[in-house]
């Protein structure tokens, strides 16, 4: 997959032709349609200050600075041109790097990892979405081999593990509010996406990606559950 800058320029001229459709599913359950829109589900962590989101990058290790992160992404519903897409799930770890603030957009490394359910014409699609939804410049960005990716997720908890969590693993428990409903942060962008319903707070109990040069684990980092859309088109 070459996430390079003609495929962003075939996914932006295919947006602006509208030529890319989705129906979508919000992750309350309630169902609409959107015309020219894409959502999915996402569970990303980091090891960043809760506050910061993002703007506080966590110092370990000494001198060492970093941001490193997991994304556990399921779309729920929708369509690349003529190619479905519902149910597409993949994985990106990574490091943001020592400066993961608003202006920075040059990141250390990443990988994604597939789940062996996705097709061929599914990971095409995935290679001009990704860089327009996650947008920045990686010093290394590298598609593994796939990996089965487990996905489960409740008003309380969620979860998501490759290879059982042989590979890799996020754990997030809601965080407590003021009442019992879920903490959720609005009217906050995220990445690259058009839209969202807002960051629904759940810290970790473990965050993990064990496999390759660079296997870190971390435990009570933040963490939130997302559901985002793409849209080429103002609501």
């Amino acid at each position: 997959m070459q996430l390079d800058g003609s495929r962003i320029r075939s996914l932006q001229a295919r947006l602006n032709a509208g030529q890319l459709v989705f129906e979508l599913r919000q992750v309350r359950g309630d169902c609409r349609r959107i015309s020219v829109a894409k959502r999915a589900e996402l569970v990303r962590n980091a090891a960043l200050d809760l506050t910061g989101l993002p703007a506080q990058i966590r110092i370990a290790h000494g001198t060492e600075r970093f941001c490193r992160m997991n994304r556990a992404v399921k779309v729920n519903r929708g369509s690349f041109g003529k190619t479905p897409l519902d149910g597409a799930k993949f994985w990106i770890a990574g490091d943001l790097g020592p400066d993961f603030t608003s202006s920075n957009d040059q990141y250390d490394w990443s990988v994604l990892r597939f789940d062996p359910s996705v097709t061929k014409d599914q990971r095409d699609a995935m290679a001009v979405i990704v860089p327009v939804l996650f947008p920045g410049k990686w010093n290394s960005f590298v598609v593994e081999s796939d990996s089965v990716l487990e996905w489960k997720l409740t008003k309380d908890r969620a979860e998501a593990r490759l290879d059982g969590g042989k590979t890799a693993e996020i754990v997030l428990s809601k965080a407590q509010g003021m009442t019992s409903d879920p903490v959720v942060i609005k009217n906050l962008p995220y990445e690259g996406a058009t839209g969202n319903d807002g960051y629904i707070v759940m810290p970790s109990e473990v965050e993990a990606y064990r496999v390759g040069s660079k296997p870190f684990v971390f435990k009570g980092t933040n963490g939130f559950v997302i559901t985002v859309e793409i849209s080429s088109k103002t609501k």
